[in-house]
């Protein structure tokens, strides 16, 4: 019985990550992709409906180097909403957009693994733990 409880205070959290550039946004297809150009999105989804829950997510992002970091705080969104592109390049606290040279400085010239800290706090300030969480990620410039 004390299983079942905890289980169903989970919240799931799904962090999304995505490789985009202006000429993706404007579907601009004979333009060449330069690298410089590229933009890394990062934005966190939940199932549950905004009525439900809302929360919000602290994001810190490192590499080899603790001292070479960035770092935001984003709404987490409902699972439904629209994830076009076109968004990304929208001034919006729901994504957390690094550019190229950012990830660039962050990961060594793409040869570090790169370290993800998550921290999630409800929104509305109901009785909630915060969570945390660390984990490794790889991106390239390719």
């Amino acid at each position: 019985m004390e299983q079942s409880s905890f289980v169903e205070s989970d919240v799931p959290v799904v962090v999304l990550i995505c490789k985009t550039s202006a000429s993706a946004v404007l579907k601009d297809k004979l333009r060449h992709e330069n690298t410089r150009d590229q933009v890394f999105v990062l934005w966190l989804v939940t199932p549950h409906a905004p009525h439900q829950l809302q929360l919000n997510a602290t994001l810190r992002l490192c590499g080899r180097n603790a001292a070479v970091q960035a770092s935001t705080t984003l709404a987490v969104r409902p699972v439904t909403d629209s994830h076009d592109s076109c968004e990304f390049m929208t001034v919006d606290t729901n994504y957390w957009r690094l550019s190229h040279g950012q990830i660039r400085k962050i990961s060594n010239d793409f040869r570090d693994e790169l370290h993800l800290e998550l921290g999630i706090t409800d929104a509305l300030h109901l009785p909630c733990s915060a969570v945390s969480l660390s984990s490794a990620i790889r991106l390239s410039s390719a």
